[in-house]
């Protein structure tokens, strides 16, 4: 907790695509987080309520650059997010993504050499030098976008089993098939196919070239990244004012009570900017 508290610090007011962190506090148990509200629902449910689970190539060209843009921003600043996927994306009243959840990133910095060794991730993202706890860097992220963008335009993972380890040698034959209806796809196709490559070390991972690949055809870069795109009406979510929340699915209410916040506890509390000031 404190090291995600610490990584969201490092992007308050310094990128479009990570949700802000706004304040944290404590109490003798517990860290608390407040965050900017972002309503637009997750990346998941735009998937799943797309015409046919997926989206259109061009709605899959959108989201992804915001994707490559703001993996590009941790990876500058080494930072790793490790647990990319469409439940981690979240969309904006803009229209727009922002990044979610870094409870499993990490600061691995700049150098080369740099790895870490901890295994851990969701079965059907994870990468191979994760799966084999061989050390993994900033290619694990790589691979996670090769998996997200395999998911937007095709409407299921790439490799899925019941049995995570089925899952796990699935990735590890690299033992996947594109849909028939993706043959105009050819350049999602091989985007994805540069990002999903056994040998971290063979990933793409000059994001100049990642962002002149073919899939990127017509793409402002600029206007991306400053937000000035104009965001197709259909992307755009609809924010009920009498229930903002609606477009998050329901969590089913627990019966179990996991704490009790003990109000008496006298709690600190902390602007995030503070970190950067």
């Amino acid at each position: 907790m404190a090291r995600e508290k610490d990584i969201l610090c490092i992007f308050v007011n310094r990128s479009h695509f990570i949700v802000q962190l706004e304040c944290f506090f404590h109490d003798e148990r517990f860290l608390y987080f407040v965050s900017e509200f972002v309503p637009g629902g997750e990346l998941f449910q735009r998937i799943q309520l797309s015409e046919d689970r997926r989206l259109s190539i061009s709605n899959a060209q959108f989201y992804f650059a915001q994707l490559v843009t703001v993996v590009e921003e941790m990876h500058c600043r080494g930072v790793i997010h490790r647990d990319l996927k469409p439940e981690n994306v979240v969309i904006g009243k803009d229209g727009y993504i922002k990044l979610i959840d870094f409870g499993f990133s990490k600061m691995v910095g700049n150098e080369k050499t740099a790895k870490t060794h901890t295994t851990l991730g969701t079965p059907e993202y994870m990468c191979p030098e994760c799966i084999q706890a061989v050390g993994h860097s900033k290619p694990v992220d790589l691979w996670c976008l090769g998996v997200l963008l395999f998911e937007m335009i095709a409407g299921h993972v790439p490799f899925y089993k019941e049995d995570p380890f089925e899952t796990y040698q699935m990735i590890l034959k690299l033992e996947y098939e594109f849909p028939s209806f993706l043959w105009m796809a050819v350049s999602a196709k091989d985007l994805i196919s540069l990002f999903l490559v056994l040998n971290p070390h063979d990933r793409i991972d000059d994001f100049l070239a990642i962002k002149g690949h073919a899939f990127f055809f017509g793409v402002d870069w600029v206007g991306i990244e400053e937000k000035t795109v104009e965001v197709p009406s259909e992307n755009l979510p609809e924010i009920k004012a009498d229930d903002p929340g609606s477009n998050f699915l329901t969590v089913p209410e627990e019966t179990e009570v996991f704490a009790e916040v003990d109000e008496s506890v006298d709690r600190k509390v902390f602007k995030a900017f503070s970190a950067n000031n």
